[in-house]
C-alpha cells in the first residue's frame, strides 16, 4: 500500500499547474512593496532552506507545526517495543528537543503508517496513529487526561468496523480539533464530527469538490475547494453544528494545486500552492506573497507535505521530491527587488512538464533571471479550447513583434516560421551538445539543416512500441514489414476504425508521401496498398461499441497477438514492459520513430538572445533532463543512463490481469529489469525518424479510405480523391 500511494503522488505531481496572483491588500505580515528612484518595486518573500536537527533521519519527519509562536517538526523514533514520537522547536535559527511528557512515555507496538499530532487544545493534545495491524490499516486516536500526561484510547467505533464485504476499515483522511473539544475527521466522502470522548456526532456528506485536509481556527473548521483537476479555488468555512459552511471564500486566481493552508491568530489564512504563497485576510481579500516561479515548489517533482504560518510573518513547509524532504523557510525581505533584472518568456501551446521543470530551476539558480512559462491551453481547458484561435492569436502576436522569447513549437507550421526569418539558429548550442556526447546524436541529426544550421530541439520524445507474444516485432516493426507478415498469416489484432488506423500508421508515412509540397502518388499508392493487408488483421467497424475498444497492452494476456502503446519514459513503459515479459512476448520500436515532445526554439526578435541560449542549453542539461514527468524520454545521453539505471524498486503496483478463459490472476507490475532498460535505451538510441502528425491529411485519407478498404473505391480513383483533396493544402 505505501509503495502504492507513493506511486500516486509522484503520478498525481504530474498533473500540477502553476497559477498567477491576486491583487488584494496588503498589510505588515504580507510586507509593503516600495519604488526606490526609479528602480522598481522592492520587496517580497524569499524562500530559504533550514537545515533539518541534527541526529534526526529527515525520513522520519511526519509532520510540521507551531507551538507557542515558534515552528515544530515531528518525527518517528525507534524504541524498546516499538515506535515513539519526538518534537523539536525551531527558535533564533536553532532547533532543541521539546518532547512533552505525555509524548515521550508513548510507545506504539504496531507499525506506524501514518499521523497526526494535535497539541493543547482546549488544554489536551491528541494522536492520529493509523497502524498497520494485521495486513489491514486501523487508525486509532488517543488523547491525553485532564492531567496531560496519562493517555486513553478514544477510537469512535465506526473506524473499528470491518468492512464486511470488502474487509477493510475506513480510516480518515486528516483530522483536526476545534477549541471547544469537537473533533472533526475527513473521509473520502463525508466529514464527521465527534464528541471530545469519540462519539459520533453527525456526518457531513461531502460531493466532489473538497480537498482531503482538514484545518482548525477556534470554533471553525474549514476545507479546501478544488476544480475537477485538483486547483485550489478557495475556502469553505464550518461549524460544527451547522450542516452547510457558514462562509465561503472564492479564489479566483489561479493558485494552482498541491496547496497547503494555516491560520493566523487574525482569521487570515495562508495558502502555499503550485501558483507560489498566498494570504487571504479574514475580510476575504487576496494578496499573493511570492510567486510560484520564486518557490522550490515550482519544480514538477515537487511537492508540499505540510506547512505552518506563524503571526510573526514567516511560513516554513515541509517539501519532498522522490525520496528526499526539505525544509523551507519565507521570510520578507524589504530589499529584494520585486521583479529580477531579466524576464524570459516562454510560449507552448500545452502544458509541458520538463519545460517547466527547466524554468523553475534555472530561476533558482539564477537569481536576477525569472523565466515564465505562458500556457496558451492550460490543461483544464483542453477540452473546450479552440486550436484554430489559440494558433492564430500567436501568429498574429509574432508579426506584430509581440512574440515571447522562446517558444515551444509542437502543433506549429515550423517551416514557416523558418521561411519568415522568425526563428534564430540555435546551432551553435545543439551541434557542440551532440558531437561531445551531451545529447543524443540521432535526434539532433535530424534537426539540423543541409547548411547545419538548427531552428528547434525537443525537450523530450516518445516512441510506440510493437508488442507481441506470437510474432518477431522487429521483422514486424515497419509500415511495409507488418504488412508483409500479416500477408502471410492472420492475427488477431482487435477491433479498429478507420479513422483510428489513419491516425495510428498515417504519422510513420506522410515523411515518405509528402515532397516539397506535393504528393507523391507512387509512395502513397504503395502506403494505401500495405494498409488494406494491415486492416485485413483488424476488425474493422465505423465507430466503438460500448463492449468493444481496441487492444491495449493487458491484451496480450487475453490471446492479442500483437498490440501498439506509445512509451513515454521509463516510469510510463512499466506496465507494458511487465506485460509483454508475463507472456514471453518481445518488443520493438515501429519505424524506428520518435513522436518528438517539446520542440523548442528561440525567437530571433528576442533582445535577450543569449539569455535564451543560456536557458536552452540549461533545459537540455542532466540535471533537467534525469526528471521523469511521465512526459517522453530525455535527449540527454547522461540522464537517458542514469534513468534507466535508476533504483525504482519501490513503485509497485499491484492489479489484476485476465487470461485465456475469463481466469483472473493477480499481477503485480514493478520496476523494468536490467536488460529492460538496457534495451529501451538501445532503442532510443537507435531512433531515426521523426513523427509526421498532420491533421488535415489524416483527415483527407480518414474522408476515402474506408471506401478502399472495402473494395468500393479503386486505388487509383482513392489517389486521386487524395490528391485532389489536399492539393491546395500541400500548396499553403
Amino acid at each position: 500500500m505505501k509503495k502504492l500511494i507513493s506511486m500516486l503522488l509522484i503520478a498525481g505531481l504530474l498533473a500540477a499547474l502553476a497559477g498567477c496572483g491576486g491583487k488584494g491588500r496588503e498589510d505588515k505580515s504580507a510586507g509593503t512593496p516600495k519604488v526606490e528612484n526609479g528602480t522598481g518595486e522592492k520587496g517580497r518573500y524569499v524562500e530559504k532552506e533550514i537545515a533539518f536537527p541534527e541526529g534526526v533521519n529527515k525520513e522520519d519527519i511526519f509532520q510540521i507545526g507551531k507551538k507557542d509562536g515558534d515552528m515544530c517538526l515531528y518525527a518517528t523514533v525507534k524504541k524498546d517495543g516499538g515506535t515513539g514520537i519526538v518534537c523539536y522547536r525551531y527558535h533564533d535559527g536553532s532547533f532543541t528537543e521539546d518532547t512533552p511528557a505525555w509524548m515521550e512515555a508513548l510507545t506504539i507496538e504496531e507499525e506506524l503508517y501514518q499521523a497526526k499530532v494535535v497539541e493543547n487544545t482546549g488544554g489536551k493534545s491528541y494522536l492520529l496513529a493509523i497502524k498497520m495491524e494485521t495486513q489491514n490499516i486501523v487508525a486509532h486516536l488517543y488523547r491525553t487526561g485532564g492531567d496531560g500526561m496519562a493517555v486513553e484510547d478514544i477510537t469512535p467505533a465506526d473506524w473499528l468496523e470491518e468492512d464486511p464485504e470488502w474487509h477493510f476499515f475506513e480510516f480518515p483522511q486528516d483530522m483536526a480539533v476545534l477549541d471547544d473539544g469537537s473533533i472533526v475527521a475527513n473521509f473520502i466522502d463525508s466529514v464527521k464530527i465527534y464528541d471530545g470522548s469519540g462519539a459520533l456526532i453527525r456526518t457531513m456528506p461531502l460531493t466532489n469538490g473538497y480537498g482531503e485536509k482538514v484545518y482548525a481556527d477556534k470554533n471553525f473548521f474549514y476545507l479546501e475547494k478544488q476544480n475537477d483537476v485538483l486547483e485550489f479555488k478557495g475556502i469553505a468555512f464550518f461549524s460544527a453544528g451547522k450542516e452547510k459552511a457558514e462562509k465561503e471564500i472564492a479564489c479566483t486566481e489561479n493558485i494552482g494545486s498541491g496547496g497547503y493552508m494555516d491560520a493566523l491568530s487574525d482569521g487570515s489564512v495562508i495558502v502555499y500552492a503550485k501558483g507560489g504563497l498566498y494570504k487571504c485576510s479574514a475580510e476575504g481579500e487576496w494578496s499573493k506573497l511570492a510567486a510560484g516561479s520564486y518557490t522550490s515548489l515550482a519544480l514538477g517533482n515537487m511537492w508540499c507535505s505540510g506547512m505552518t504560518a506563524l503571526d510573526s510573518g514567516v511560513f516554513y513547509a515541509l517539501l519532498e521530491e522522490d525520496s528526499e524532504k526539505f525544509l523551507m523557510e519565507y521570510a520578507y525581505d524589504p530589499e529584494m527587488p520585486l521583479t529580477p533584472a531579466t524576464v524570459l518568456t516562454v510560449y507552448t501551446v500545452y502544458d509541458n512538464a520538463t519545460l517547466k521543470q527547466a524554468a523553475a530551476m534555472y530561476t533558482k539558480e539564477h537569481p536576477d533571471v525569472l523565466v515564465e512559462v505562458e500556457v496558451g491551453i492550460p490543461y483544464e481547458e483542453m477540452e473546450t479550447a479552440d486550436l484554430n484561435t489559440v494558433l492564430q492569436n500567436l501568429n498574429t502576436r509574432l508579426l506584430a513583434g509581440q512574440g515571447t522569447d522562446l517558444m515551444v513549437l509542437d502543433g506549429l507550421h515550423v517551416s514557416s516560421f523558418v521561411e519568415k526569418g522568425m526563428l534564430a539558429d540555435i546551432s551553435d548550442v545543439v551541434t557542440p551538445m551532440s558531437e561531445n556526447g551531451e545529447i543524443l546524436k540521432n535526434i539532433a541529426d535530424d534537426y539540423t539543416q543541409a547548411d547545419g544550421s538548427v531552428y528547434m530541439i525537443p525537450l523530450r520524445y516518445s516512441m510506440r512500441l510493437l508488442l507481441s507474444g506470437t510474432i518477431d516485432t522487429k521483422e514486424a516493426g515497419s509500415v511495409e514489414g507488418l504488412a508483409k507478415i500479416l500477408g502471410q498469416q492472420a492475427l488477431a489484432m482487435g477491433p479498429m476504425t478507420v479513422s483510428d488506423m489513419v491516425d495510428i500508421y498515417m504519422p510513420y508515412m506522410v515523411s515518405d508521401i509528402v515532397k516539397d509540397k506535393k504528393l507523391d502518388k507512387e509512395a502513397l499508392a504503395k502506403c494505401l496498398e500495405a494498409l488494406k493487408i494491415i486492416a485485413g488483421s483488424y476488425n474493422m467497424m465505423e465507430k466503438y461499441t460500448e463492449d468493444t475498444m481496441s487492444y491495449q497492452s493487458w491484451d496480450l494476456t487475453m490471446g492479442a497477438d500483437a498490440v501498439f502503446c506509445d512509451a513515454a519514459g521509463f516510469l510510463g513503459s512499466m506496465m507494458p514492459l511487465a506485460i509483454v515479459n508475463e507472456v514471453k512476448g518481445n518488443y520493438s520500436s515501429f519505424e524506428n520513430a520518435y513522436n518528438p515532445i517539446g520542440e523548442i526554439g528561440i525567437n530571433k526578435a528576442t533582445p535577450y538572445l543569449e539569455q535564451a541560449k543560456d536557458f536552452l542549453r540549461y533545459a537540455l542539461s542532466v540535471q533537467v533532463q534525469e526528471g521523469d514527468f511521465y512526459d517522453g524520454f530525455p535527449v540527454n545521453e547522461e540522464a537517458l543512463t542514469r534513468l534507466g539505471e535508476k533504483d525504482r524498486s519501490n513503485y509497485e503496483v499491484y492489479t489484476m490481469i485476465q487470461l485465456p478463459g475469463g481466469v483472473i490472476k493477480d499481477f503485480t507490475v514493478g520496476a523494468q529489469s536490467k536488460e529492460d532498460c538496457d534495451r529501451i535505451i538501445e532503442l532510443c538510441r537507435g531512433l531515426n525518424k521523426k513523427v509526421v502528425d498532420d491533421a488535415q491529411i489524416n483527415l483527407v485519407i480518414s474522408d476515402v479510405l474506408s471506401s478502399y478498404l472495402d473494395g468500393s473505391s479503386s486505388l487509383e480513383d482513392t489517389i486521386d480523391k487524395i490528391d485532389r483533396g489536399l492539393n491546395m493544402y500541400l500548396a499553403e
